[in-house]
């Protein structure tokens, strides 16, 4: 519960405070818009926390990543495996 609870309170920070670069790129400025985006994206089992954001630049590496995304399909999500 605790955990949940910075874990949102960090979520907020970021978003009011971005980073000024591209995590892919590099690019920063006043004329490069920035766009919070999932690493590992929700509907591939990847959680909505902290450490699963980063900041990107809206175009290339944003739009690059989505059309590489969508190309690949649906993701696949494996179940476990009982041993």
């Amino acid at each position: 519960m605790v955990a949940e609870v910075i874990q949102r309170n960090e979520a907020r920070r970021r978003a009011r405070c971005p980073p000024q670069f591209c995590a892919k790129c590099g690019r920063g400025g006043p004329d490069v818009r920035l766009v919070q985006d999932h690493i590992v994206g929700l509907a591939a089992g990847g959680l909505d926390v902290v450490a699963n954001l980063q900041w990107l630049c809206d175009n290339p590496c944003h739009a690059a990543k989505i059309k590489r995304e969508q190309a690949a399909g649906p993701p696949r999500i494996l179940g476990a495996r009982m041993y």
